[in-house]
Parts: structure tokens; C-alpha cells; sequence
């Protein structure tokens, strides 16, 4: 009887520290809600604010390589299958390693719907090569540090000074040299789905970076 009382003892006490540990985490994170005009969000307006590109009309084509080298040609991929399009900040964004951690525990569902999973950064190859290594290389992942890509799906915009700014007092890093670009942009953290025609058929797009697509819409829209 002492000895079942000293294992149940125990156990409670290992899963107390976990839960301690996952809370960590997630406080680790900026959850404050954000709410206002797209300055907040860390976005230049008299650069432009992206839109986004709607639903029901042609996918711009791009032909290019992935973070390992290999080719990429998204018309030649929908001839084949559907694809799930998402774009992201990088590693340095608490929110992306969030919505990358729960992909990571879902995407045999997303594979299973036979789409192929295409998610473009604008940071550099080696620190996206890092990140999405939990992913075993079920996804392709483009870096696009010249933001031609984000570009052409309308979700890339120029940071301003004052996001700029906290990015070098939180993270001690500015986004020129993390993504080795000569420029300051980031994507809206969108999420197209392309059926096999080429067609954008469901979006997520949301200025409000700490929005995104969850695993469960994009199961309901393949």
C-alpha cells in the first residue's frame, strides 16, 4: 500500500512539472492581443498594404528551388495534386514556431488529403533549414529573401522603423541581416489552397500576425 502511495506520489508530482513547463512556454510568448490599423502589426502604410490575392482566380506560377536544392514548379505540382500554400516570418516569430509546432503534429492529416504542403519564408536557408527540421521533410520550404514570391501573392509589405526597432531591443537582431536581404519586408502570414487547375479556392489573410490558418479549416476546405 506505501509503495502504490509513494508511485502515485510521484507521477502527480511529474506531471505537475510539466504542466509547469508548457506554461512557460506559452507566457514566453507576446499574448497580448493586438488591435488596430496595420502600424501595429509592424507594417509601413505609405509602402503599401498588401491585400492579398482572392479566392476563384488564377495562381501566379513560379519555378524555383527549395532550402535542400530541389526544384520547385507549382503548375508542374497541380497537374498532379492540390497544394497548401502558407507563408511565413521566420524562426525568430513566436507565432510561426507555434503554428509550425501544431502543423508538425498534424500534417500526415494534411498529406493523407493527398495536397502537397508548400510554406515560403523570406529568411535565409540556413536558419529555415533549422526550423523546419521537426518537419522531416514533409513540406517544401522555399526561402524567398528577395520577396519576389511574396510579392506576387500580394502579402508582402516593409516594415516600419518602430517595429524595426523592437525587433533590435527583444531579439537583438534586424531583419536585413537575419534574412540576408538588403531590405526590410515580411510576409502576412497567409494561406492559399490551389486546386489542380491552378485555382486559388480558400485563403487566410490577416494583417494581425498572430492570426492564422488552423489545421482543422484547412481540412474543411480540401
Amino acid at each position: 500500500m506505501n509503495r502504490l502511495f509513494y508511485f502515485i506520489s510521484v507521477l502527480l508530482f511529474l506531471t505537475a512539472c510539466g504542466g509547469k513547463d508548457n506554461k512557460s512556454e506559452v507566457e514566453s510568448e507576446n499574448t497580448e492581443e493586438l488591435s488596430g490599423g496595420p502600424e501595429v502589426f509592424g507594417i509601413d502604410p505609405t509602402m503599401g498594404v498588401p491585400q492579398g490575392l482572392p479566392v476563384g482566380i488564377k495562381s501566379p506560377g513560379f519555378g524555383t528551388r527549395d532550402i535542400n536544392g530541389s526544384s520547385v514548379d507549382l503548375y508542374g505540382i497541380t497537374q498532379s495534386s492540390a497544394v497548401v500554400l502558407m507563408f511565413y516570418r521566420g524562426n525568430w516569430c513566436p507565432h510561426c514556431s507555434k503554428h509550425i509546432a501544431n502543423l508538425s503534429d498534424s500534417v500526415d492529416l494534411l498529406l493523407q488529403k493527398g495536397v502537397r504542403i508548400i510554406a515560403i519564408t523570406p529568411e535565409n536557408r540556413e536558419d529555415a533549414t533549422e526550423f523546419t527540421s521537426k518537419l522531416n521533410n514533409k513540406i517544401t520550404v522555399i526561402s524567398d529573401n528577395t520577396g519576389a514570391l511574396m510579392k506576387a501573392f500580394d502579402v508582402r509589405f516593409n516594415v516600419n522603423e518602430s517595429y524595426q526597432e523592437q525587433l533590435i531591443s527583444s531579439k537583438n537582431m534586424t531583419l536585413e541581416e537575419h534574412n540576408k536581404s538588403d531590405k526590410n519586408f515580411l510576409p502576412v502570414p497567409a494561406t492559399y489552397i490551389i486546386d489542380k487547375s491552378g485555382t486559388i479556392t480558400y485563403r487566410h489573410f490577416d494583417l494581425n500576425y498572430q492570426n492564422r490558418a488552423s489545421i482543422r479549416e484547412i481540412i474543411e476546405a480540401l
